[in-house]
């Protein structure tokens, strides 16, 4: 598939709804007839998220079990250790209503000092 979600910047695809990316095949054709799937297109998990729902990125947190679709806190550290070479200001937000779900711990052993 071609295009990029505009709200998270994940490529998109209509074969698996439980993954990153997914929207539904209509509304991708639809889209992609009118050449719009560049600035114009929300993933499912981006829509969701514009709507108020809450939506789990990170297998454990807020209790979310892995599935597809999610990573796990190992997979998320090892993604980010890469910011621990560069000189970088690292900005840690957490949503108070679902503090939980969004808090990873040790961010500063992930990232350096």
């Amino acid at each position: 598939r071609t295009g990029d979600c505009y709200g998270c910047g994940v490529a998109l695809q209509t074969d698996f709804p439980d993954v990153s990316g997914y929207v539904p095949l209509l509304e991708y054709q639809t889209k992609k007839h009118h050449r719009q799937l560049t600035g114009a297109l929300l993933c499912a998990r981006c829509g969701d998220l514009s709507h108020g729902h809450m939506v789990n990125a990170v297998a454990g947190q807020g209790g979310a079990r892995v599935g597809a679709g999610l990573i796990t806190p190992i997979q998320l550290r090892d993604s980010l250790m890469h910011i621990r070479e560069k000189k970088a200001l690292v900005v840690k937000v957490v949503d108070a209503t679902d503090f939980h779900g969004c808090f990873l711990n040790k961010v500063r052993d992930v990232v350096g000092s």
